[in-house]
C-alpha cells in the first residue's frame, strides 16, 4: 500500500499539489535539494504510520480481530523474556494499538521534531548569508 503512494504522487493532481506544497519547507531552513526530499520522506512516512499500526492487520471483524490480538499477545509473551525482554514485556502493545490517537499523535510529533531539528541545524543553501 504505501509503495502505491509513492508511485503515484508525481502521477495525480493531489501528489502534484502536495509536492509544491512541499517547496514551502525551503523557506523553514531547508535548501531547495532538502524540501523536496524531505516532503517525499514525510509522505512515505505517514503512509507507514496508518498502514502499519498496530492490530490493523486483523481486520474489521470485531470477534475475529480480538481473537487474532489475544494470539498475538500471547506469542508474544510467550517468547523467551531474557533474549527478548522489551518484546515480551510491551506484547500488549505490539499485537494492538490501546490508543491510535495516541499511537498517530506521537509519530507525528516525531516527524515534525525530526524536520525541525534539521532545519535547526541550519542550510548555507537555504540561508545565504
Amino acid at each position: 500500500m504505501a509503495g502505491l503512494v509513492s508511485d503515484r504522487v508525481l502521477s495525480s493532481e493531489a501528489g502534484l499539489t502536495g509536492r509544491t506544497h512541499a517547496g514551502a519547507a525551503a523557506h523553514a531552513g531547508l535548501s531547495a535539494e532538502q524540501a523536496p526530499q524531505v516532503g517525499g520522506y514525510l509522505l512515505n512516512a505517514v503512509a507507514m504510520l496508518v498502514t502499519t499500526e498496530p492490530g490493523r492487520e486483523h481486520g474489521s471483524d470485531a470477534e475475529a480481530r480480538d481473537d487474532a490480538i489475544r494470539r498475538k499477545t500471547a506469542s508474544l509473551s510467550g517468547l523467551p523474556l531474557r533474549r527478548y525482554p522489551n518484546v515480551v514485556s510491551s506484547a500488549g502493545v505490539l499485537a494492538a494499538c490501546p490508543s491510535p490517537d495516541a499511537y498517530f499523535s506521537l509519530g507525528l510529533d516525531m516527524l515534525i521534531a525530526g524536520v525541525t531539528a534539521i532545519a535547526d541545524q541550519g542550510c548555507p543553501e537555504a540561508n545565504p548569508a
